[in-house]
């Protein structure tokens, strides 16, 4: 196994795991409102299930953006600056979502921020690497 690949796989899983805790977070906080489905019109619950459901939006194709850039060998140091940057938006992003007023909408911007910047990065280094390839 190449750097990058290691590098990736470390961050796959990372990522695999924060999607457990923000999904524990929806289920202790319905648990603690005695909410059996949805958010039972509970603030509380519904800022962690939209905290889960945007991680859900946005993680999966960062994790495919991931392990392309890894399987075209591009270097170890990228996979953990970009993949740094996205867990610093995700993390920033659910944060944010459990704050209310300025606080949740500061967090929020920033951490979108963050996690736009590491998807666009990512694909264009993608979108570099099939261009200047022989056969495109």
């Amino acid at each position: 196994m190449v750097p990058s690949q290691a590098a990736a796989l470390f961050y796959l899983a990372i990522f695999a795991l924060l999607l457990v805790l923000l999904s524990v977070r929806v289920s202790m906080a319905r648990r603690h409102h005695h909410v059996a489905l949805g958010d039972g019109g509970k603030p509380e619950v519904l800022r962690a299930m939209r905290a889960q459901a945007n991680y859900v939006e946005y993680t999966p194709t960062f994790m495919i953006v991931l392990a392309a850039l890894a399987y075209v060998r591009e270097p170890s140091w990228m996979i953990h600056a970009l993949s740094l940057i996205f867990l610093a938006g995700r993390l920033v992003h659910a944060w944010a979502m459990t704050q209310e007023g300025p606080a949740q909408a500061r967090g929020r911007a920033g951490g979108m921020t963050l996690t736009w910047a590491a998807l666009i990065v990512g694909a264009i280094m993608l979108l570099g690497r099939v261009l200047a390839g022989p056969t495109f």
